[in-house]
């Protein structure tokens, strides 16, 4: 049969950088949702804008929660991770979770 495989995309918002609208997450907590530098700017690793923070342990259940969804309410069979390496950057706590498994650069 057919498997549906959803490109999700963790690494970034809609939102804008600490000048712009408050929309969603940066209403909420800068620092928790998003990879703040000590000046109070928001580090860009993307290029797409602000970077969520996916070391902080209520962006990780917020990831998890909706993966979960997906799984359970569309019986959605895998993930594509946009730009998966972002999610790991230094001090992550991800290294023994075996969710994201190994990532892979397209040649």
């Amino acid at each position: 049969g057919l498997e549906v495989i959803m490109d999700v995309v963790y690494n970034h918002t809609a939102e804008g950088n600490e000048q712009g609208l408050t929309l969603s997450f940066r209403g909420l907590g800068n620092s928790v949702y998003y990879v703040v530098a000590p000046a109070g700017e928001f580090y860009n690793y993307s290029g797409c804008g602000n970077t969520f923070n996916c070391n902080h342990p209520a962006v990780r259940q917020f990831i998890l929660d909706s993966l979960r969804f997906w799984v359970t309410e569309y019986h959605i069979d895998g993930f594509r991770f946009d730009l998966a390496s972002i999610l790991t950057r230094a001090g992550s706590t991800w290294e023994q979770q075996a969710m994201f498994g190994s990532t892979w650069e397209q040649q």
